[in-house]
């Protein structure tokens, strides 16, 4: 294909699963030899991201305000944006003034638009959002996975074509920073990353852990944000000390050096309660050929094939987990061979990008 020019909207304010998923599809389709045009709220997250790995980065244009007379104005802006870089394809995520993009598309002859869903709901039943995603506002619909896919098809038949496009990630690199970290493990190291909100199952963790009964392993609790859940994070701790594993379990914040932890974890859990439609956590785990024990929510289903690169609880419980955690610790090398085979195949930056740019190749405009 030859080189086109993007133009990514993502207007989150904070850095989340969708903020990254769009970020890496810019540093995919870049490594590709194309152009990428972020579209983002000014000083978030995902724009000084974009902006320090040297994207234009667009940040006048406010999708998150309502009023009217601003959303006309921010047609004029984006069409002004579009011909000024001669944009072939509008990627929108996020559902907040992404009426303009509909109303761009038929304005700007050629222009193709591709919505973007991955939010950890369903999209409403309603007139608006039938048109949102119907063929008079996009041209194609990427779903971050089948029970995305799924909720996007409710609303009608009358739709665009669809695609899961998972998410994909860079792979991580050693950073050669020393963690501050004082990690000596006696025997297996099963990791639970993420954030510490209850969704993210911790407690039932802790418990699948103790039910485990392997007095030489080590749980760690690598959590974003010490700080963002303060009620759960005590929780958490007096459930360790309940339970007697305060020699075997570790909670710590962001490390430095990711990936040198990471090398020395055997198995992933991913125990979460609800959401994970885009599992960046499983990806990154896959790429350091750690398997996954993990719930059957979100995306995870789509990912995990058990006894093969993980272990999928269809219900989750505390029996199920640990028997996940059992047989993970039995075959993860194994399993993280699998796992690994996976990333290289479908999750890095290069399938990532192709599998976007065969869907957008069906779908453009001319």
């Amino acid at each position: 294909m030859e080189t086109t020019s993007f133009l990514l909207s993502i207007n989150t304010r904070w850095w989340n699963a969708e903020a990254h998923y769009a970020f890496n599809l810019g540093l995919a389709l870049a490594e590709q030899g194309h152009q990428v045009t972020f579209l983002a709220n000014p000083g978030s997250p995902v724009a000084l991201k974009a902006a320090s790995q040297g994207f234009v980065v667009v940040d006048s244009i406010l999708l998150d305000d309502a009023k009217p007379w601003v959303q006309w104005g921010n047609l004029a802006r984006l069409r002004k944006v579009v011909q000024d870089r001669t944009i072939a394809c509008v990627v929108s995520f996020k559902s907040s003034g992404s009426w303009v993009f509909g109303a761009l598309r038929t304005s700007v002859a050629g222009l193709t638009h591709i919505r973007v869903r991955g939010e950890a709901r369903a999209p409403k039943q309603n007139v608006f959002n039938r048109w949102l995603y119907g063929p008079n506002s996009c041209d194609g619909i990427l779903c971050s996975g089948k029970q995305v896919q799924r909720w996007v098809e409710d609303l009608g038949e009358d739709l665009p074509p669809r695609q899961v496009l998972h998410f994909g990630a860079p792979t991580l690199e050693n950073t050669g920073e020393i963690n501050p970290l004082e990690f000596k493990p006696k025997g297996p190291v099963i990791c639970l990353l993420g954030r510490s909100q209850p969704v993210k199952g911790h407690l039932v963790c802790l418990d699948a852990f103790k039910a485990l009964g392997r007095e030489d392993a080590t749980l760690l609790f690598l959590i974003k944000n010490l700080a963002e859940f303060p009620e759960q994070l005590q929780l958490m701790q007096q459930k360790i000390q309940d339970l007697g594993l305060d020699s075997q379990v570790v909670i710590t914040g962001p490390i430095p050096n990711l990936q040198a932890l990471l090398s020395q974890v055997d198995l992933g859990v991913i125990p979460s309660l609800g959401s994970e439609v885009n599992c960046r956590v499983l990806v990154e785990f896959f790429s350091q050929k750690i398997p996954v024990v993990a719930s059957s929510v979100g995306t995870l289903p789509d990912l995990i094939q058990t006894q093969q690169n993980g272990w999928l609880c269809e219900e989750l419980n505390v029996e199920t987990l640990t028997q996940g955690m059992e047989q993970g610790l039995l075959h993860f090398q194994m399993w993280g061979e699998n796992a690994y085979n996976d990333y290289e195949t479908l999750y890095r930056l290069e399938p990532f990008a192709n599998q976007f740019l065969d869907f957008f190749a069906k779908i453009r405009r001319h």
